[in-house]
C-alpha cells in the first residue's frame, strides 16, 4: 500500500489508544512528503507501535511519546518507530509475535534487502529502524 493509506491506519489505530491514554500518550509523526507515495508491507508499522504502547508508553507513571520518522536513505526507505518507554525488551521481546510477524513478511518480501533492528537503551526508550528498497511503482512488485 502506499505510505500515506498506511500512516491513515495507523492515525486510526492510534486515535484510539489516545482515546485510551489521554493525555498520556503523545505521538509525533515526522514524515517527508517525498515518500508519502512510496510502497510498504500493509501492517508494517502497527505491529511496531502496539508494541512501544504496550511495553513502553503504558509502562510510564508520567506518560510518554511516541515518534514515526518516515524518509529516504539512498535508495530505501527508512521506517522508524521510537519510543521514551523503559528501553529494554521484556523477556523474549525480540521473539514477540508481531515484531516476528513483520521481520518475516519482510524477509519474504524483500530477501535480504532489507533490514529490521531494535535498539534499546535502558530508561530511554526503544528504537525499531526498517529500512526497504524505495519503489514507487505497483507494476514493479506485480512483476516479482
Amino acid at each position: 500500500v502506499l505510505l500515506r493509506e498506511e500512516l491513515r491506519f495507523l492515525r486510526s489505530y492510534l486515535d484510539i489508544e489516545q482515546t485510551r491514554f489521554s493525555e498520556k500518550l503523545q505521538v509525533v509523526f515526522n514524515v517527508n512528503e517525498d515518500v508519502m507515495n512510496a510502497l510498504v508491507p500493509h501492517l508494517a508499522l502497527q505491529p511496531i507501535v502496539e508494541n512501544s504502547v504496550k511495553h513502553g508508553i503504558s509502562q510510564l507513571t508520567e506518560g510518554g511519546i511516541i515518534e514515526i520518522i518516515a524518509e529516504r536513505s539512498a535508495d530505501k526507505l527508512k521506517l522508524q518507530i521510537k519510543d521514551n518507554g523503559s528501553g529494554k525488551p521484556l523477556a523474549g521481546e525480540t521473539n514477540k509475535t508481531g515484531l516476528a510477524n513483520v521481520k518475516a513478511r519482510l524477509q519474504h518480501l524483500y530477501g535480504e534487502d532489507f533490514s529490521f533492528e531494535m535498539d534499546g537503551n535502558e530508561g530511554k526508550g526503544m528504537t525499531v529502524t526498517m529500512l526497504i528498497p524505495l519503489n514507487f511503482d505497483f507494476a514493479a512488485i506485480e512483476k516479482k
